[in-house]
């Protein structure tokens, strides 16, 4: 494939999630294990089912407040993202508001990408300046992902890279950003979100969508 793609998996059986694992893995360069769907007692098991395949995953462990599933204390997530580093994925999504308060990033046993998003709309084109560059403080890989309500909100996003001091995975969500997930791989994002049946994010493509737009020539 031309162009890298990170299929986003994530249920509440860990079973289904390393069957899906190893599924996505024959389609896509990479994947993204969302943890924060299993139980905690469950990450480590199912960690250690895929030690085969996380040279190539990113893990996940989302809290309520941001978009995830993850509902227990801050304190025992943050000692949980510190134990999945130890197992060596090839990332770990550790938040900004993580990063940034209790400078765990040092401690952590893998590479780390930073993230944030915006459910609720897309800042003006310099607040997302000024907030990428606040994250590469903490790591030379970025994401930053809004909610898209204009065509101006894609542009905003979709003009960080020009300024990227960093490694940017940089989109724009929703109906409206949706096409920015495409451009992001022209403009130098290492790979794209993507989903096998049901979408994680809002505007997330499938991985065989992917493949089309390739095969037609759009990308």
């Amino acid at each position: 494939m031309k162009y890298s793609t990170c299929v986003s998996i994530a249920d509440k059986s860990p079973r289904i999630m390393l069957e899906r694992l190893s599924e996505a893995l024959k389609h896509s360069q990479y994947a993204e294990l969302r943890l924060d769907y299993i139980g905690i007692s469950q990450i480590e098991p199912l960690l250690e089912a895929a030690s085969g395949y996380l040279d190539r995953t990113v893990c996940t462990l989302r809290p309520a407040g941001e978009g995830g599933m993850y509902e227990g204390g801050e304190g025992d997530r943050v000692r949980m993202l510190e134990t999945i580093s130890e197992y060596g994925p090839f990332l770990l999504d550790v938040e900004y508001s993580v990063a940034s308060t209790k400078n765990v990033t040092g401690q952590m046993g893998c590479d780390i990408m930073v993230s944030w998003h915006d459910f609720g709309g897309t800042p003006n084109p310099d607040a997302l300046a000024q907030q990428m560059e606040r994250m590469a403080a903490h790591s030379d890989m970025v994401k930053i992902a809004t909610m898209a309500k204009s065509p101006a909100d894609a542009a905003s996003v979709m003009a960080l890279y020009a300024r990227a001091p960093c490694t940017l995975v940089a989109f724009a969500m929703g109906d409206v950003g949706r096409f920015t997930r495409l451009c992001a791989l022209r403009m130098g994002s290492p790979f794209m979100y993507a989903h096998m049946g049901r979408a994680v994010a809002p505007g997330q493509y499938s991985v065989f969508e992917v493949r089309q737009i390739e095969e037609e020539g759009i990308i």
